[in-house]
């Protein structure tokens, strides 16, 4: 065993018991299926987008309409021979097709985020468990998935408080994110070996001090049985980064609600204009609207959105 044995005390305490009590006390009674919840949220989103498509469409229609109101002089350009009413139409139809186009762009952003977070906690289970499914091909999506969810060991734990946002009331995807992170830490909490690992691990640190040496400088009998606690404790990590996955999931899962949010504001005060896109959550972070970790989750989002584009628009993947 290596020098990292002085750790093992922490690690009984945080691995799973303590932040287990805590999250169960705080954690929503009713269970939220996660796989339930994604589609659920998915399907709402896809008639989000669905709508905006429709109007998109409706405006095309108008379009449309207007080109064929009269006959245009082939040698000159139409807005030239528009008079100020068709004029005023054209660019009325330009804008809203415009923000519609935006709009569209932003909410194929949230389909695919929402994709990507459940599919991240699939990943994030079967890393627990050393599943055979784990991602092995490094070109693949899924491959950068699972290295985006080892890099986000680093990233703080959210406050047991973010669990607690208007979204994570209902059956969301965010509720059962968190949901599933109490049920995990609690698996944990209840592990038999919990209380006998406490014990050994009690007696060595009195025999040996708090921490207790490497493996190597243990007595033979000693080492012997601090070794047998290995393979449980392993277990114990693992529990303990799949319930703190879930959880930092949960937090993405908020900020890209939060992120679509400033994006319709962002819209609503300057209709199409794209380079506007931010202005909103810059400003709520001069407010102090946005958490630390909210922060650290815009750069994961920025990372999936680098790596996995949004799909096209669905009225330019359905046009009539």
């Amino acid at each position: 065993m290596p020098a990292g044995n002085a750790l093992l005390p922490r690690l009984l305490l945080l691995a799973c018991g303590c932040a287990s009590s805590t999250l169960a006390a705080q954690a929503p009674p009713a269970r939220c299926d996660l796989k339930q919840a994604a589609d659920g949220e998915y399907t709402a989103q896809t008639g989000q987008s669905e709508r905006l498509a429709d109007i998109s469409r409706t405006t095309l229609g108008r379009f449309d309409a207007l080109m064929k109101s009269r006959p245009w002089k082939p040698d000159a350009p139409v807005r030239d021979q528009m008079n100020t009413d068709e004029r005023q139409a054209l660019v009325g139809i330009q804008v809203q097709m415009q923000a519609n186009l935006v709009a569209q762009l932003f909410e194929s952003r949230r389909e695919r985020d929402i994709r990507v977070i459940s599919r991240m906690a699939g990943i994030a289970d079967a890393l627990a468990h050393a599943s055979p499914t784990l991602p092995a091909d490094q070109a693949s999506d899924d491959y950068f998935l699972l290295t985006l969810l080892s890099g986000m060991e680093s990233v703080n734990r959210p406050a047991i408080e973010e669990s607690a946002t208007p979204d994570s009331r209902a059956c969301t995807l965010e509720h059962a994110l968190w949901d599933a992170a109490v049920e995990v830490a609690n698996q944990g909490a209840a592990m038999p070996e919990l209380k006998h690992m406490a014990f050994t691990t009690s007696k060595l640190a009195q025999k040996y001090g708090n921490p207790i040496p490497p493996s190597e400088e243990l007595e033979p009998t000693d080492r012997e049985l601090f070794n047998s606690l290995v393979p449980a404790l392993q277990r114990m990590r693992a529990t303990r980064v799949h319930a703190e996955s879930l959880m930092k999931l949960a937090l993405l899962e908020s900020t890209s609600k939060a992120m679509l949010r400033a994006l319709h504001q962002d819209q609503n005060e300057m209709p199409g204009d794209i380079s506007y896109t931010g202005t909103t959550w810059q400003r709520w972070a001069q407010q102090g609207q946005v958490t630390p970790g909210q922060h650290q989750m815009v750069a994961v989002l920025n990372a999936i959105n680098q790596r996995i584009p949004a799909d096209a628009p669905a009225s330019a993947r359905r046009a009539e």
